[in-house]
Parts: structure tokens; C-alpha cells; sequence
């Protein structure tokens, strides 16, 4: 009985780890994405300023 307690007790929390790590890799993603759009925005804005406004 004790050692399937330990069994699930370890899978339990290497579910919880495998959703913590999932969850900080969808906000590092979504955090990723937001410095990409950010930086090319700056890009196109620093594009549109060096062309000669003729």
C-alpha cells in the first residue's frame, strides 16, 4: 500500500511540474512574441525614419 502511494504521489507531482513548466513556456512565449512585434515596430519606425521624405 505504501508504495503506491509513493508511485502516485510522484506522478502527481511530476504532473504539477510538467504543468508549471508548460504554463512558463506559453508565458515566455507570449512574453517572446510581444518583444518581436515590439521590435519591429521600432524597425519599421526607424526604416520609415531614415528613408527621405521626398
Amino acid at each position: 500500500m505504501a508504495y503506491t502511494n509513493v508511485i502516485i504521489g510522484i506522478a502527481f507531482k511530476g504532473c504539477v511540474f510538467l504543468g508549471l513548466g508548460y504554463i512558463m513556456i506559453f508565458v515566455d512565449y507570449r512574453l517572446l512574441v510581444q518583444q518581436i512585434r515590439v521590435d519591429f515596430i521600432e524597425m519599421s519606425a526607424a526604416l520609415k525614419a531614415l528613408k527621405p521624405s521626398s
